[in-house]
């Protein structure tokens, strides 16, 4: 697959950290190696999947990765700060951790500024960018406010769907003018009381 996204002139490709059959951490390292030297030309991030795969790709993993050019970004599961914060320090700028969590502000804060990856996008694309932009310009301010209609929604049973439903949410905010890109398919239409739930959560959150 990593040949062909080469052949068809891709920037980059994400691989999941292998989980079929069990594998140490010399074997994923030789794993993301051999993606990675297939084009050096194409950018290589790395979905770490501790809950699927049993094997975190810690801060030391992350120091051996640096010596391999094109592998440039980390998607990564863990809400622990402990835990992120010295996978941070150990990609020095050249391996970007990208959240998929949505504990936001605390981990872009601790350098973990390249964006998130996350089933919250979807849901209000703007807000969350709001959020970043103000982080990066260094208005603390703006960010705790952006911060805490984020978690409005979060909080929300709104959010506590499966992710099918954050597309199926997302097609509906195109006929309240937010724009969300791109929707999964399959998606359904929802009957006007869900609607309105949709729009009473972002109401409260002050998106609306």
């Amino acid at each position: 697959m990593t040949e062909y996204a080469a052949r068809a002139g891709c920037d980059a490709i994400m691989s999941i950290v292998p989980f079929y059959t069990p594998a140490d951490k010399d074997d994923i390292f030789k794993f993301f190696s051999e993606i990675a030297s297939i084009s050096t030309s194409l950018q290589v991030m790395i979905y770490n999947t501790v809950s699927v795969s049993k094997v975190d790709i810690d801060a030391e993993m992350i120091t051996k990765f640096l010596e391999i050019e094109n592998i440039t970004g980390i998607k990564e599961m863990s809400k622990d700060i402990g835990t992120v914060y010295p996978k941070i320090i150990a990609g020095r700028d050249k391996i970007k951790l990208y959240q998929i969590e949505d504990n936001f502000l605390p981990f872009w804060a601790m350098g973990a500024k390249y964006g998130s990856l996350c089933g919250f996008n979807p849901l209000d694309p703007t807000l969350l960018g709001d959020l970043y932009k103000a982080l990066l310009a260094g208005n603390m301010e703006k960010a705790r406010k952006c911060d805490d209609r984020v978690k409005i929604i979060i909080n929300s049973e709104l959010y506590k769907r499966d992710i099918l439903e954050f597309n199926r949410i997302a097609y509906e905010l195109k006929d309240i003018s937010i724009t969300t890109g791109y929707r999964r398919k399959p998606y359904k239409e929802y009957g006007p009381n869900e609607r309105e739930q949709i729009k009473q959560v972002l109401k409260n959150a002050k998106v609306l």
